[in-house]
């Protein structure tokens, strides 16, 4: 996507480019599509519920809580999460990234609208993106805290520098 005045824009604006990218990227073997809910100002998910793509592929999406006020509550977590996977016509995620940490609500109460989430059955694995080593260290400490789903992927910030991070989860330490 390209972000113009604060806004995701999206390069491609018709089914027809856009299904012949899916055809392109399926065949190199590719299987999984990486998604969030903003992405071409929300119409991705409409587009890629047109194109099938959650029948082809598995699905990552991710919520971030930029612009929504406690936006990792339990209540807006889930109305958006039930918004995106109605607009994909998807019944399940393969992950749910929550994305950027929302430092206005407690972790304990995100995982807790994740957990309910994941008892409904609308993602099979947690991720976590674009927060710190220690803030990954204190989502598994309170998950293993409440006997909660654990977050088994990472997806570090998006940039060279932060991407040492990564190190602290070879082999000192596995989020799963």
């Amino acid at each position: 996507p390209l972000v113009a005045k604060g806004v995701l824009r999206s390069f491609v604006h018709d089914l027809e480019t856009a299904g012949a990218m899916l055809e392109t990227y399926a065949g190199f073997g590719h299987d999984q599509l990486d998604t969030a809910s903003p992405y071409g100002d929300g119409s991705n998910a409409t587009m890629l519920a047109d194109l099938g793509a959650p029948g082809r592929f598995r699905i990552a999406t991710r919520f971030a809580p930029v612009g929504v006020a406690q936006g990792h509550e339990p209540g807006p977590l889930r109305q958006a999460v039930e918004a995106n996977h109605g607009a994909m016509k998807l019944e399940r995620a393969n992950i749910l990234y929550l994305s950027a940490r929302d430092t206005q609500t407690p972790i304990e109460r995100t995982l807790g609208g994740a957990q309910e989430l994941y008892e409904d059955g609308l993602f099979e694995e947690l991720g976590l993106s674009n927060v710190t080593a220690a803030e990954v260290d204190e989502y598994v400490a309170v998950a293993d805290q409440h006997g909660w789903l654990r977050p088994t992927v990472y997806q570090g910030p998006y940039n060279a520098v932060a991407r040492a991070i990564e190190s602290r989860f070879g082999k000192e330490r596995r989020v799963a």
